[in-house]
C-alpha cells in the first residue's frame, strides 16, 4: 500500500523553526493497525489520521510511531492549517473530534487556535521528583526558585519542570532509559521543561519537551500546562 503523507509544520517562527506531523487525509479507508503502520512509516512524533465526523467537522486521531494518544496540539494546528491551505475548511470557526470528546478550533487566515482543558495538577512523591531530575540531568538547584516537578493533564499527561535559566534547558541531554520508565510509572507523553529567563524579546517563556524516544521541537498540549506555573 502507498499512500500520500503530506509533512506540515506547526508553530513555525518566520522562514525557520517548526514542528513537523504528518497529515493523512481520507483515513476512514483504514483500519485502526493500519493507521499506527502509517505513523510508524513517517516517523514523525505525531500523525494526524483525518476523517469525517457526525459530532464536529472532522474527526481526529492521532498515532506516534508506536501507540494512538488522545490529543496532539501541534498535529491538530498543522492539520487545520493545511485544510485552509487546501481550501478544505471555510469556516473561521471549526472543530475537530476526538478520542476524549470534541474541542472547538478558531481560524485567522491560514492560523489554528485550539481550545484545551483546563490544566489539572498533581504533586509527586518524591522519589518521582528524584526521578524525573536524574532524566534530564539535573538538579534542584537547577529549578526556579521553589517549584518542584509536578504532573499536569491538559488532555494528555506531562510532568512539567520550571528550571532558572535558558542555557540550562539548552544543555540538558536527557537519559532515555529514565526517561522511559518515569513515563511509564505516570503514563505521560513527556517531560515539559520551561524558563522564564534568557528568552527572546516578545516571548512569554521558553521551553524544550522530552519524550522518551525523542525530544519534541514544540508542543502545544505541554505549553497549556503552564497556564497556571509560576
Amino acid at each position: 500500500m502507498k499512500i500520500e503523507v503530506p509533512i506540515v509544520s506547526a508553530f513555525v517562527d518566520g522562514n525557520s523553526g517548526g514542528n513537523p506531523a504528518g497529515v493523512v487525509l481520507n483515513a476512514e479507508r483504514f483500519e485502526p493497525e493500519q493507521k499506527q503502520r502509517i505513523a510508524a512509516a513517517v516517523g514523525l512524533s505525531e500523525t494526524a489520521c483525518v476523517s469525517p465526523s457526525k459530532l464536529a467537522d472532522i474527526k481526529l486521531e492521532f498515532f506516534t510511531p508506536t501507540q494512538q494518544i488522545a490529543h496532539c496540539g501541534h498535529a491538530t494546528v498543522a492539520t487545520f492549517s493545511y485544510l485552509r491551505q487546501k481550501g478544505l475548511l471555510n469556516s473561521d470557526d471549526s472543530s475537530k473530534e476526538t478520542i476524549d470528546g470534541c474541542r472547538a478550533i478558531k481560524m485567522e487566515g491560514q492560523l489554528a487556535f485550539m481550545e484545551q482543558t483546563a490544566p489539572r495538577y498533581e504533586d509527586l512523591t518524591s522519589d518521582q521528583q528524584r526521578l524525573t531530575l536524574r532524566a534530564l540531568g539535573i538538579t534542584s538547584a537547577d529549578l526556579t526558585g521553589g517549584s518542584r516537578p509536578t504532573l499536569v493533564n491538559t488532555g494528555n499527561s506531562f510532568v512539567v519542570v520550571g528550571i532558572q535559566a535558558a542555557d540550562v534547558i539548552q544543555a540538558v541531554k536527557p537519559d532515555l532509559a529514565l526517561m522511559q520508565k518515569l513515563s511509564d510509572e505516570l503514563d505521560l507523553i513527556g517531560v515539559y521543561a520551561f524558563c522564564f529567563e534568557g528568552i527572546q524579546n516578545g516571548r512569554d517563556a521558553g521551553a524544550r519537551m522530552f519524550a522518551p524516544t525523542e525530544r519534541s521541537k514544540a508542543c502545544l498540549s505541554g505549553a497549556g500546562g503552564l497556564s497556571e506555573t509560576s
